[in-house]
């Protein structure tokens, strides 16, 4: 088991719970929207959503609103963080459906949050926040948007804080008539939070490539992407995926650290190539769609994670 898992496997196992349920080197050009000027509105309990248990993108929905409920109950009993932030980053689960998943990640009251995501119909995406200690959730209903891919951004409200701590973070597609149904062309390309992180998304450009590799012939796949911002620490990961009628499912495979992080305006794997040999942490070939996640976060707090828009198909 690599460093990505060891000593945060019960984390992990809370987080997987609630989400369970081609050589292409270009990304689209940024198209940014205007700032997202509310700072939305506290709700109840259970994150004020009505989350019924039905299928399974929908399960994912009302298993993020018990892990928000969970984190503000551990808060009023003043249990100690469950994450570990400053050390190991912003924290997915293993396994997650990316219509509704949820993370742990520092944030700040006025600190400013970026989302870049794209869905191909209309439908509602919402961002919620519960920090520990705040005794409130924070919702935020993204504009309703037509398809394409847009880059949001809002400021965190004062309330959340002075002080950089502990949070859920949960982001959920919906659609259908009554919106319970979550999308299953919902893509996510890119969050972060803090001054560092934010500029559209701090790291960006992914490439990954070529479409489709054979582990029997030795064939590597080969990634790359672009750093706005100065990060201590770097990780690459790679997941499965698979397509289902209500979202995306991404499997944890493999993954790479980068001693020293990344430095501002600077690209990683332009200049040296950075490989990926097709395979799992137990060097099991790893067969399927795969895509490529960048995690990238400093000692003060700011974090960004980031996506590909393309994908590896993995042959024997």
């Amino acid at each position: 088991m690599n460093a990505w898992m060891n000593g945060r496997s019960a984390r992990r196992l809370l987080l997987l719970a609630a989400l369970c349920s081609s050589c292409v080197f270009a990304a689209p050009d940024d198209v940014l929207d205007p700032k997202y000027p509310d700072y939305g509105e506290p709700r109840g309990d259970n994150g004020g959503s009505n989350m019924p248990a039905v299928l399974a993108g929908v399960a994912a929905l009302t298993a993020i609103a018990a892990l928000i409920a969970h984190n503000r109950a551990a808060a009023e009993a003043d249990q100690p963080m469950e994450s570990d932030w400053a050390t190991g980053g912003p924290e997915l689960a293993p396994l997650f459906n990316s219509s509704a998943f949820a993370m742990r990640a520092a944030v700040r009251g006025g600190w400013p949050l970026v989302i870049d995501y794209a869905h191909g119909g209309p439908g509602q995406v919402e961002v919620q926040i519960s920090k520990r200690g705040s005794g409130e959730v924070l919702t935020f209903p993204l504009p309703r948007l037509d398809g394409g891919r847009h880059i949001v951004r809002f400021q965190l409200p004062p309330w959340l804080g002075d002080d950089v701590g502990d949070a859920i973070i949960a982001v959920t597609a919906r659609g259908g008539p009554d919106g319970t149904q979550t999308l299953p062309d919902f893509r996510i390309y890119g969050l972060g939070a803090g001054p560092e992180a934010v500029g559209s998304v701090a790291i960006d450009r992914l490439g990954f490539g070529p479409p489709g590799i054979r582990v029997s012939e030795h064939e590597d796949a080969r990634y790359r992407f672009f750093s706005r911002s100065d990060f201590d620490s770097l990780s690459v990961e790679f997941f499965r995926v698979s397509e289902s009628g209500d979202g995306s499912r991404h499997e944890f495979v493999d993954q790479q650290l980068l001693p020293g992080g990344v430095r501002p305006n600077h690209w990683v794997g332009l200049d040296e190539e950075r490989r990926w040999d097709g395979r799992g942490t137990a060097q099991q070939t790893s067969l399927g769609r795969h895509r490529l996640q960048v995690r990238a976060w400093d000692a003060d707090g700011d974090w960004v994670c980031a996506w590909s828009d393309s994908f590896v198909n993995v042959l024997q």
